[in-house]
């Protein structure tokens, strides 16, 4: 019988491990950065040039170098994988003032608010919640997340 509950135990730490992003509300980030004129010649000189260039990529929150690089056809221009953790942000979004952007229903939100998250959020790959709300007698928002 011991047995058996040092079983399930395990199990429930195990769905606990894989699913810790999900608790912490965060998830990894991966990009894709150009390395301009870097020259790699081999794994050994990308983690140098990579690992700077991941790091001046964004000075607040510094990504670090995966160890995936690829050489372009021009030999002098290379990319790099670079990745942080990224935390969670969710927020609300309308449209611009004068615009008519009332959203009637939740069939109507399923249409606007992916659009609206992309267009008022750009470059954060951000996604709507499903939910939304009416904010005056002619327009709405939408709810949309992204992690940062």
């Amino acid at each position: 019988m011991e047995l058996i509950y040092l079983l399930i135990f395990i199990v429930v730490l195990y769905i606990i491990y894989i699913n810790i992003e999900t608790l912490q509300n965060t998830k990894n980030i991966k990009i894709d950065v150009p390395c301009k004129n870097c020259n790699i010649w081999n794994h050994v000189d990308a983690k140098t040039k990579c690992n700077s260039v991941c790091q001046k990529f964004d000075l607040d929150k510094p990504y670090t170098f995966t160890g995936k690089w690829e050489q372009k056809n021009d030999k002098n221009d290379s990319k790099c994988e670079c990745s942080k953790i990224g935390e969670n942000n969710k927020h609300y979004v309308g449209c611009a003032l004068g615009k008519n952007c009332f959203i009637w229903n939740h069939s109507d939100a399923k249409t606007i608010c992916p659009k609206m998250c992309n267009q008022y959020l750009p470059g954060k790959n951000s996604e709507w919640t499903r939910n939304w709300k009416s904010t005056s007698i002619n327009s709405s928002a939408c709810e949309c997340q992204y992690y940062n």
